[in-house]
């Protein structure tokens, strides 16, 4: 390699079955029998299933950024069908104990019903990734784009006269000044004013700031009215009513 490094390339040629292992230094040695993998029938069914699966792994090549396009290329010039299932199944996303065990089945047809079964599940969560990024990338662009429309929108009011949602929030701050209530609630209604002028006035959350400074300004707070604990004056006050609604309803 460029850097100086070696890089050694290794393709199967066989699959085979180690029955015993004669030596390990200073490699493994080992025999074996070779292992052939039981050919199915060319029937229509098992020729549309193999283009099922071709058509699937073309389709998570498609979906996937990290595989090359290229790959496709390869899928289409690929006729032998063994070679096709054996193809597919050593580059799945996939623990190497499953495809061990993919390795291991002999029989054409059942292992091309699991590496369709894979297939399925490995594209349907590419689906459900690109749906997500999808909604993420839309929700995005939709902040983006309001918040391009407020700012012209901030800079067209200024240039007509002022800011409606400023001069609104500047309105209750100058209520506030002549408001005689505790400590606490002036900071909390400083508080909530800042948080006011600081959001997004198209959003859910500035109305219901709004509200809860309008009701603040509203409550009563340390204004009182002189209390009356004249008895007679109170029961003057609550015969009265009573006696005319009496008179109305007796006429009526």
């Amino acid at each position: 390699m460029p850097d100086g490094s070696i890089t050694a390339i290794f393709q199967g040629r066989k699959k085979v079955e180690v029955t015993a292992f004669v030596s390990e230094e200073p490699f493994f040695e080992a025999k074996f029998k070779i292992v052939n993998d039981k050919k199915e029938e060319n029937t229509i069914e098992y020729e549309a299933l193999i283009s099922t699966v071709r058509d699937k792994a073309k389709r998570i090549i498609e979906m996937s950024p990290h595989i090359p396009t290229e790959a496709v290329m390869m899928l289409q010039n690929i006729k032998s069908s063994s070679f096709l299932l054996n193809f597919i199944a050593s580059n799945l996303n996939l623990h190497s104990i499953l495809k061990q065990d993919l390795l291991k089945v002999t029989d054409s047809r059942e292992k091309a019903e699991s590496i369709l079964f894979l297939l399925d599940k490995e594209l349907s969560m590419l689906e459900i990734k690109d749906q997500i990024e999808s909604k993420v990338r839309g929700d995005i662009e939709k902040q983006q784009r309001d918040y391009f429309l407020n700012q012209q929108l901030r800079t067209i009011q200024e240039e007509l006269g002022g800011n409606p949602q400023d001069m609104e929030l500047n309105d209750l701050e100058v209520r506030s000044r002549t408001k005689k209530w505790p400590e606490a609630a002036a900071k909390q209604f400083k508080k909530e004013l800042t948080k006011a002028r600081r959001i997004n006035p198209q959003i859910a959350e500035y109305s219901l700031i709004l509200s809860y400074l309008e009701f603040m300004l509203d409550l009563p707070w340390e204004d009182v009215s002189d209390d009356n604990f004249n008895l007679h004056n109170v029961k003057s006050i609550g015969q009265r009513p009573l006696w005319i609604g009496r008179c109305k309803r007796k006429n009526y």
